[in-house]
């Protein structure tokens, strides 16, 4: 965004733009998280499940959990860096 220079609004759509997307992809994150540990108190029998001797809880919260953590972090990323390459794309084009 350096280099331009635009109404306040402009940089506010923006911002807001970012913030929508950056909520919906916290939720995609949270509400599953969430779900397994309510099933987990629901249906406790659920906690003596293990994978190769590994807790199915340990491999649901930890490793996919963080997986799930980075792929979303950088489709967030990927988002919001086209999102301000077409802001700036539309500023430019009209400053000519």
């Amino acid at each position: 965004m350096r280099g331009f220079t635009v109404q306040d609004h402009d940089v506010f759509e923006l911002v807001d733009r970012h913030r929508r997307r950056a909520i919906r992809y916290l939720l995609l994150l949270l509400i599953p998280v969430f779900a397994m540990l309510a099933s987990f108190v629901v249906a406790p029998e659920l906690t003596s499940f293990s994978v190769r001797g590994v807790p199915l809880r340990w491999l649901l919260l930890g490793p996919v959990t963080l997986f799930s953590i980075v792929i979303v972090a950088w489709r967030h990323d990927q988002y919001a860096l086209a999102q301000e390459q077409l802001w700036a794309k539309q500023r430019h084009g009209d400053a000519q």
